[in-house]
């Protein structure tokens, strides 16, 4: 929650469900929750301005109308008032169009003049609506394109994996070496830790001897494997988290502690 805003949303959207569902338990439920968010509450809005410590800017919460308002700019500026522009380009500049991306909202919510903002929120509230009874569809679509990720496999992160093109003018794709490290580590600490829990089995330690070539190995196996990729790309793990929840629900088990993954 200090880091990200939508933690805010998790916690108190998560307490309201299991208010709904599980009444018979709101007294164990609501202190833990309760301490939360009062913490977060009394440390974000006393301790901070105490300490001066500057939070985050709003600009950081609006990616959703930031990237539609720019689609709309970049591809219906035609149907635009004059107004609508001059409107558009004072929260944003006339580049809006230009640093448009689909999938990335950095560029564009960047681009918001975070000063006017604040001395016009009413006014950019009621530009939003206007634009989104007008142009509904460009909404629904900034939307989709800017969250593919969470359903898509077939998608990564600059920082992971790095296109090289050659002296050919060929592409190749590389895992970021850093999160092959990363990886490696953990399986080391992983079969470390299982091993100090048994330390009387001898033929554990001579297992992990033997384990510790293939482990060093796997960096350089692995590093032009694109499949490596999957466990570091958000789409996998909301396939898995999607699959355990309708395995539950066949075998009839609770699904309570999914909500804060499904909602975040």
């Amino acid at each position: 929650m200090y880091l990200r805003n939508n933690g805010v949303y998790v916690v108190i959207i998560t307490l309201i469900i299991l208010f709904i569902i599980n009444r018979s338990n709101y007294k164990k439920i609501l202190p833990i929750f309760l301490s939360i968010i009062l913490t977060f509450f009394i440390s974000k809005f006393i301790i901070f301005n105490v300490l001066n410590i500057s939070d985050f800017e709003i600009r950081e919460t609006l990616s959703f109308p930031s990237q539609s308002i720019s689609r709309i700019y970049k591809y219906d500026k035609d149907k635009l008032s004059k107004k609508e522009i001059t409107q558009i380009e004072k929260f944003y500049s006339n580049e809006i169009g230009d640093a448009y991306n689909p999938i990335i909202a950095d560029n564009t919510k960047g681009l918001l003049n975070q000063k006017y903002l604040n001395k016009h929120k009413l006014e950019y509230i009621g530009l939003n609506i206007k634009l989104f009874f007008k142009h509904s569809n460009r909404y629904l679509e900034s939307f989709i394109s800017n969250n593919y990720g969470y359903y898509y496999m077939d998608t990564y992160y600059p920082s992971i994996i790095i296109d090289k093109v050659d002296q050919l003018g060929i592409k190749h794709s590389n895992i970021d070496t850093i999160f092959i490290f990363l990886f490696l580590v953990l399986i080391i600490t992983i079969i470390f830790l299982i091993i100090l829990w048994n330390l009387r089995e001898k033929k554990n330690i001579l297992l992990f001897g033997l384990l510790v070539p293939v482990l060093l190995s796997i960096p350089f196996s692995l590093k032009d494997n694109n499949l490596v990729s999957v466990f570091f790309n958000v789409g996998f793990y909301c396939t898995v988290v999607f699959l355990l929840i309708i395995y539950n629900m066949k075998n009839k088990n609770r699904i309570e502690y999914y909500i804060p993954s499904i909602i975040l």
